[in-house]
C-alpha cells in the first residue's frame, strides 16, 4: 500500500458499500466550482448564513453576518463560493477577513506575514459531511497563495464541535486562544 489512494481506500472503504460512498463523495467534490462571489450571489449567501442561526454551536447572531458584511466582502473581492457546475446550488462560502482586532492577536507568527484570515465559513446544511469545508479551505488557500499571502489563519469557537471536527482534518496547528465578542476561540494558523 504505497499510494495515497490505496491508503485512503484501505482506511475508509473496507466494504463495497463504503467504497461506493467514498467514491461518490470524491466525484461530487470534483464537480464543484470555486469562484469569487458576485453581487447576484448575495441573497443566497445571506440565506446560507441565516440557515445556521440558532443551531447548536453556532456563534452567529441575527446581526452577524449581515447583508452589510457580505457587501463589505464583495467590495474587497474577498468572498468566495463553492457551487455546483450549473451554478444554481451553493454548497459553501468562505471569506478573507479584514479585521484589525484579530490581526493584533499576539499568537500569529511573524514569519507567515503577510497572512490572511479565513472567516464566515458556511456549508449548506444539505451538504454537511461531504467534505465541503475541506474543499473550501483548500481552494481558498490556493487563492490566497496567488494573492501573495504566506500564511492562512482562522478562529474557531471552542464550543463549535461541528467546525472543530471538520477543521481537525485540515491539520492547522492551534497557535493560541482568544476572547472575541464574548466568545472563546481557538486561533489556528499554517503556512501555504
Amino acid at each position: 500500500m504505497n499510494s495515497e489512494f490505496e491508503k485512503e481506500l484501505h482506511k475508509r472503504c473496507l466494504t463495497v458499500d463504503g467504497f461506493r460512498k467514498w467514491y461518490e463523495k470524491q466525484e461530487f467534490l470534483s464537480e464543484l466550482v470555486f469562484t469569487p462571489a458576485d453581487p447576484s450571489d448575495a441573497e443566497a449567501i445571506l440565506n446560507l448564513y441565516r440557515s445556521h442561526l440558532g443551531r447548536e454551536f453556532c456563534a452567529w447572531t441575527d446581526d452577524y453576518p449581515s447583508a452589510e458584511t457580505i457587501n463589505f466582502d464583495l467590495s474587497r473581492n474577498a468572498l468566495f463560493c463553492l457551487k455546483t457546475k450549473t451554478g444554481h446550488d451553493l454548497a459553501g462560502v468562505i471569506s478573507f477577513d479584514a479585521d484589525p482586532e484579530t490581526d493584533l492577536l499576539p499568537c500569529w507568527a511573524d514569519f507567515l506575514k503577510p497572512s490572511v484570515e479565513f472567516a464566515r465559513v458556511a456549508v449548506s446544511l444539505k451538504y454537511q459531511g461531504c467534505g465541503i469545508s475541506g474543499k473550501l479551505f483548500s481552494c481558498a488557500s490556493l487563492e490566497a497563495k496567488k494573492r501573495g499571502f504566506r500564511g492562512v489563519r482562522y478562529l474557531v469557537a471552542k464550543t463549535n464541535r461541528i467546525a472543530l471536527h471538520a477543521y481537525r482534518k485540515l491539520r492547522f496547528p492551534t497557535v493560541g486562544e482568544c476572547m472575541y465578542h464574548g466568545v472563546e476561540y481557538w486561533c489556528c494558523e499554517k503556512e501555504i
